[in-house]
């Protein structure tokens, strides 16, 4: 039986840069769809600006689901 699912797709637009050599990355990021942008200074940062938008993304794929990236 071939089950079809919805996929549900976020876009982002991450730019990384520093000041100087050996000066701190600092980035931004930016929800394509609706253009809202936050800056950050960590990776943490980044990932919790995705999850308003993507929640549960931190989860593990389900091992038993033929369609995850899981190994």
């Amino acid at each position: 039986m071939n089950i079809h699912r919805a996929l549900i797709w976020e876009t982002f637009v991450v730019r990384l840069w520093r000041e100087t050599t050996g000066s701190a990355w600092r980035g931004q990021i930016v929800h394509v769809p609706d253009r809202e942008t936050a800056y950050f200074a960590t990776l943490a940062q980044a990932e919790e600006f995705i999850q308003r938008f993507a929640p549960g993304i931190d989860l593990p794929a389900d091992p038993a689901d033929p369609d995850s990236d899981s190994e």
